[in-house]
């Protein structure tokens, strides 16, 4: 029971430190995040924890599943707005809020013979 209560205490620590993570914007320990992430939510299941401790950790996992996806819907976006030929000058804003236009280069069909 000891172990199985302190997996529930890493997934805790490792949720809310994900979730810090995506809240800043600080993509690169994602992937470790993950694994380590699986690696508990199986143990945790194959132990049967209560379910009010099942539905915590749901709620959770949940929350930072909807950031997740909040992060790679904006990258999708910024791609594809950057890519569509309207992009010759983008505005981006800095980490202090200031503007600053970026030259993108244009796209131009050209026909060939």
């Amino acid at each position: 029971m000891s172990g199985e209560k302190d997996d529930i205490e890493q997934l805790r620590a490792l949720l809310a430190a994900e979730r810090a993570t995506l809240l800043a914007a600080d993509y690169a320990q994602l992937e470790e995040f993950a694994e380590a992430k699986s690696r508990l939510v199986m143990r945790i299941a194959e132990a049967r924890p209560a379910q009010y401790i099942a539905l915590e950790l749901q709620a959770q996992l949940t929350r930072n599943a909807a950031l997740l996806k909040a992060a790679s819907d904006g990258f999708r976006a910024t791609i594809q707005r950057l890519s569509s030929p309207e992009a010759i000058g983008t505005a981006l804003y800095e980490a202090d809020g200031s503007r600053r236009m970026v030259e993108t280069a244009g796209h131009r069909m050209e026909r060939k013979a």
